[in-house]
């Protein structure tokens, strides 16, 4: 979740990472050896893999075998976040319950108590609650997958499509 080691101890991760959390990014995305070095002395390093880049196949895979998905995403001093917020989609397609931070394209891909939560993406205790939360309470965890997978057949890139077209006006 690109969090100093002592924001991984305060929000609780040696509680809530249980049994095996993935951690998956593209090449320069995040520092991989940075975040593992992170969690060695949090003695949970046995329990995340850090995967680095996948296949798209692999990761429908991660997407559909996972509990929910957390990306607390925030605004970094240089005005960088997650731009368009599809990653949330794609976990929700997949039937996934999904937090975010309340931050670039992430606000506009979830709906808040309806197909994920939204967190304050550098408040470390609302991360962890929000983790916490949705490990600890199927019905709540499987009311914003159903919300997040109705949501997400409802943002594909057909619609999406339409709904341009229909902004702009059919052209001919």
């Amino acid at each position: 979740m690109g969090l100093k080691r002592r924001e991984w101890k305060a929000m609780g991760l040696p509680y809530v990472i249980r049994p095996k959390t993935a951690a998956v990014g593209l090449p320069g995305t995040y520092d991989i050896g940075g975040a593992q070095m992170q969690v060695v002395g949090l003695a949970i390093a046995d329990r995340i893999d850090f995967l680095g880049a996948v296949s798209d196949a692999e990761l429908d895979r991660l997407y559909r075998s996972c509990t929910a998905f957390a990306m607390p995403n925030r605004t970094l001093a240089d005005g960088d976040t997650e731009g368009f917020g599809l990653i949330f989609l794609e976990a929700n397609a997949c039937g996934k319950a999904v937090i975010g931070g309340r931050a670039g394209g992430a606000v506009d891909a979830i709906i808040d108590g309806e197909t994920g939560l939204l967190v304050d993406g550098d408040d470390t205790d609302a991360i962890a609650a929000a983790i916490r939360s949705l490990l600890g309470d199927a019905t709540l965890r499987e009311k914003l997958a159903a919300g997040g997978l109705a949501h997400a057949r409802n943002h594909g890139w057909a619609r999406s499509a339409d709904k341009f077209l229909e902004a702009v006006g059919s052209r001919s």
